[in-house]
């Protein structure tokens, strides 16, 4: 199965992201917009894996997150990846307390690299991933609808939660199914 883990921004973020990205969605109306309900910030992305090796990635995740109080993150403005003139990807932002965040993926991506996880080469940038561009050279609207988030407000959320997640593939784009949740600070 295809699994990465993630904290949760929160029901009422979820909703003002929701809200904000209904009205940029005209922006760029070619991305592909992301299921405001599947929305996550993902610490560790670990693709397939073998059913076999599920209980030792639980296990590593849920003695991390013993390990680690929950965060409080605020959500706002928007960005690209991606060349700025063409970007790829348009995320909204996080500040408040990411350098616990950071922390707390460092911690796990070490835990996961010896079940199998290959970090990526690239610094940790937390962020909600609101749309994608269908082609390869990017999409120019989406720099368009960055702009047009860049001064919202989504509101903060305490994450207090470790999931581990299923991604599945389906006709109406990715779904994400909990596999196994960690509570912070549970020792």
């Amino acid at each position: 199965m295809r699994l990465f883990v993630a904290v949760d921004p929160g029901e009422a973020v979820t909703q003002a992201v929701a809200r904000a990205a209904e009205r940029a969605r005209g922006r760029a109306p070619a991305a592909r917009w992301a299921a405001t309900d599947g929305l996550h910030v993902t610490l560790a992305f670990l693709g397939e894996v073998e059913d076999a090796r599920v209980p030792a990635i639980e296990a590593a995740v849920h003695a991390i997150a013993a390990k680690h109080a929950p965060v409080t993150l605020r959500f706002e403005g928007a960005g690209t990846f991606g060349p700025p003139r063409r970007p790829h990807v348009l995320w909204a932002g996080i500040t408040g307390e990411t350098a616990r965040l950071a922390a707390l993926q460092a911690d796990l991506a070490a835990a996961l690299v010896p079940l199998g996880y290959a970090p990526e080469d690239r610094p940790f940038h937390p962020h909600l991933t609101l749309a994608r561009g269908r082609t390869p050279q990017g999409d120019v609207a989406i720099a368009d609808a960055a702009a047009a988030l860049a001064g919202e407000a989504f509101g903060e959320a305490t994450c207090g939660v470790l999931v581990i997640y299923r991604s599945d593939h389906g006709p109406h784009g990715p779904r994400f199914t909990p596999v196994s949740r960690a509570p912070l600070g549970a020792t």
